[in-house]
């Protein structure tokens, strides 16, 4: 049976390199009268990163041993053969029971023991080992929260200030915070009253630096980026952290909070308090001519300083009262939509959560693997920061763990957010039953505010001309062509 060797570092630049490691399972082997038969070798490879199944070297080993090939292993510490407890303790019982002779080269390293003691003891340094790498990462998180509390690393800079790593200073551009403040200033007014009005004066030439294009949206955030009063918040961990930062801050709370309040305004424009309401019609396209085939035009009639609404067709003089036929059209499709629900209810639930939440899924599968990736990018970048001797060094990748960390907080409202949709897909069958419902009953501001989309979704066309109409309703199961009919006099 062999003598082996497993020997394994995380990065290109840890300090207990595989040479190092092998001089010292060598150095020992020779103490001991063994010859090392094989070495295994995991090169660049974190225990925290990769599973035990993902580690080629190891993998071998493992095998190997399970096949009995296998009966001394010398490796440098426990935590070379995992730092997951749970993946330790699998490894540890293999050994155990294939009765593999352990030897640890690192100094002080307690040596395995297989007896109900020793498991126990096993059982607590596996403890101790995840332990320590979460150590690490959390020590990497308290500095990077303590330096972005002292202002060393502010993180990811908004429009108009850059950080320099090398002099650890915030530098402003005057001419970019020009537009910023212009913006705010603005905002403060009751002139403007739209965001894309805003957008507007952006592009005046000669009078606004043009050094980017500006959308509606990156005026939006900009207004609500709390830095332009000197106020920074970082995301880590699930932790919402604030400091302030002086140097940054063009404007005062007090026009901070005046910009919140003109965005919320301008989401959803005011109605005017003298303005006459806008007439929806709500059939518009879908009333077709039986004559010459073409969608009838909305038409306002005025007689006594009263107006009346109608759908007509010019050509052929019709002419038909928009309430009445909206009316006649609405009691249509709630019988269409009542027997829709009974005869298809679970078809149509079962069809839609399935395609929809397969999309969701999917959705959610591509953004945690982006998650998963950027927790990769963070175990390898605090891990190299672990190792890096220069200070300046050492800042850079603060910096980058700060980015790193906001990406991953925003992936995680993102992956919430669509969890959520999950639900509430999920309760589907409720709010149709709940929709079925409100067409049961008379619910006048329900119906009025959303008419139009009713009739868009299950409506493809309604065929009139003065006696009669003919109703085509989409159906969710059939194609057009055998869409269910019906004809009202």
């Amino acid at each position: 049976m062999k003598t082996v060797a497993y020997y394994r570092r995380s990065t290109n630049i840890q300090e207990n390199s595989i040479e190092m490691q092998r001089q010292m399972a060598r150095n020992l082997s020779y103490q001991k009268a063994l010859l090392i038969d094989e070495e295994y070798i995991d090169d660049a490879v974190s225990s925290r990163k990769k599973t035990i199944k993902e580690r080629q070297a190891l993998q071998r080993l493992l095998i190997e041993i399970e096949k009995e090939k296998i009966q001394t292993l010398f490796v440098y510490k426990r935590d070379r053969l995992a730092r997951n407890a749970l993946e330790y303790l699998e490894i540890y019982h293999l050994l155990r029971e294939r009765k593999i002779n352990v030897i640890f080269t690192a100094e002080n390293e307690v040596p395995i023991q297989y007896s109900p003691a020793g498991e126990l003891i096993e059982l607590l340094m596996a403890g101790v080992i995840q332990r320590e790498g979460e150590q690490i990462v959390e020590r990497i998180q308290e500095t990077i929260k303590a330096n972005f509390q002292r202002g060393i690393t502010p993180g990811n800079l908004p429009y108009g200030y850059c950080y320099d790593c090398n002099t650890k200073t915030i530098h402003r551009n005057e001419e970019q915070l020009s537009v910023v403040k212009f913006l705010f200033d603005q905002a403060a007014t009751d002139t403007i009253s739209s965001i894309k009005e805003l957008k507007d004066l952006l592009h005046i030439p000669n009078e606004i630096p043009q050094d980017k294009e500006w959308s509606t949206q990156m005026i939006k955030k900009v207004l609500a980026n709390p830095t332009y009063m000197g106020e920074r918040v970082l995301n880590i961990s699930g932790e919402v952290l604030k400091s302030h930062y002086q140097q940054l801050a063009i404007v005062n709370e007090k026009q901070w909070l005046k910009a919140q309040q003109f965005l919320k305004q301008r989401a959803k424009p005011k109605r005017l308090i003298n303005e006459q309401p806008q007439i929806i019609y709500s059939l518009s396209g879908l009333l077709i001519c039986k004559e010459c085939k073409q969608a009838l035009t909305p038409f306002t009639s005025k007689r006594n300083n009263k107006q009346t609404f109608f759908y007509r067709c010019k050509e052929h003089s019709i002419k038909i009262e928009k309430n009445l036929i909206e009316a006649k059209v609405l009691d249509a499709c709630k019988k269409f939509f009542q027997t829709l629900l009974q005869s298809n209810l679970l078809d149509f639930y079962d069809r839609y959560q399935q395609i929809n939440e397969q999309k969701l899924l999917q959705k959610k599968n591509s953004i945690e693997n982006e998650f998963d990736a950027i927790e990769r990018q963070l175990i390898t970048k605090t891990e190299k920061w672990f190792q890096e001797r220069s200070e300046p060094e050492k800042e850079k990748i603060q910096v980058q763990l700060i980015n790193l960390y906001d990406k991953q907080e925003d992936l995680r409202q993102q992956i919430e957010r669509i969890n959520q949709e999950i639900v509430e897909l999920q309760t589907l069958k409720q709010l149709l039953e709940s929709q079925s419902v409100l067409l049961d009953h008379d619910n006048s501001s329900y119906i009025e505010s959303n008419l139009k989309t009713l009739f868009q979704d299950i409506i493809k066309e309604v065929i009139l001309n003065s006696y009669t109409m003919h109703i085509t309703f989409k159906h969710p199961f059939l194609s057009l062509k055998e869409a269910v009919v019906d004809e009202v006099s």
